[in-house]
Formats: C-alpha cells, structure tokens, sequence
C-alpha cells in the first residue's frame, strides 16, 4: 500500500470514528455487514455504483460506489424519476429500509403504572417519567388528596 492509499485509509477511519463515536451503531435490515448509527434507522441508506472518467487524463473510466442517506420522501422521489434519480448508476442496493424496523418493544409495567396514574390522579403522567418515578408521584397525589389539599371547596 503506497503512502497516498495509507493516508486516504487512515482519513477514512478518522470520519468512521468521528461519525459513530458516542452513538449505537446497529445492523443494516437489508445488508447485514452494513452498520448504521442507531438515531438513523428512519432513513434509507442506499449503495450506488456509477462511472466516471479517470482524473489523469487517460480516457479511461473507473466504477465507483457510495452510501447515500435518504429520507422516504426524498427516496421515493429519486426512484419515482426516469432521468434523474438514479437513471445515472449501474446499481442501487438498499443496505438499510426503515419500513422493515421492528416497532419497539412496548415497557407494558411503564404503560400500566401510567394508566393507573391516569385513573388515579386524573391526568396523564409526564412522559420522560419511569416506573418509580410514576409510582412516586402517584403516592404523592394520593396523600394530597387525602389530607384534603386535592379536592376544591
């Protein structure tokens, strides 16, 4: 590997890191050996390979790939156009779809603690709430009312 390769390499893992540092990376849903950042899964990733004609001068062309981040709109906008789009690339591989994400897995102890405070104190309960803190509040609420602070004359 020639000094310039090294350094494009090494300038690559410096992005990489800079990228995912501080988020959780997770699998691509289409393409297994494709990580994406967790705060992502919304979007469509996208591998395009297309051709280009080589900087030096030669005449000749190379193939080239790139990851693309979409939005559902902005994806089915390019895939909708017949001249633009993607018109221009050999081929398009979705590495990442976020219609086929797993619906998050429903806490169903938060969800009852927030329907019994529901009922018990008459509201909603704050929705950064957890579990005890819910039962905390709910406790709180109950002994107001209790001590007739709750209830208006």
């Amino acid at each position: 590997m020639d000094r310039k390769e090294q350094q494009r390499q090494e300038l690559l893992e410096r992005k990489r890191k800079q990228i995912t540092e501080g988020h959780a990376m997770i699998k691509g849903n289409k393409d297994e050996s494709f990580e994406i950042r967790e705060d992502e899964q919304g979007f469509y990733h996208v591998r395009t390979t297309k051709v280009r004609n080589k900087t030096d001068g030669s005449g000749e062309t190379e193939r080239y790939t790139k990851v693309i981040t979409l939005s559902q709109k902005d994806y089915a906008r390019m895939k909708g156009h017949k001249n633009q789009g993607f018109a221009g690339c050999l081929k398009v591989e979705v590495l990442h779809d976020p219609k086929k994400v797993a619906a998050a897995p429903v806490d169903t102890e938060l969800s009852k603690a927030k329907a019994e405070y529901k009922e018990v104190v008459g509201k909603a309960a704050y929705h950064a709430w957890d579990v005890a803190t819910i039962k905390e509040k709910q406790a709180e609420a109950v002994a107001k009312q209790g001590n007739g602070q709750g209830q208006p004359s």
